[in-house]
């Protein structure tokens, strides 16, 4: 729900800078790219506390 949130106030915003619609595309594009490495990263970092545990 929250990334539905942010991924709609960026093309808001990018609709009222009248950017053209390839780099909205190219953008969430890199949004949704960096949101999959996070939780990738966040994930694997939790992993190795709960063994260390």
């Amino acid at each position: 729900l929250f990334g539905c949130l942010v991924i709609g106030l960026i093309s808001n915003g990018l609709n009222l800078l009248k950017v053209s619609s390839y780099w909205q595309m190219v953008s969430k594009g890199v949004i949704i790219l960096v949101a999959v490495i996070l939780d990738v990263y966040t994930e694997r970092v939790f992993d190795r506390m709960r063994k260390k545990e």
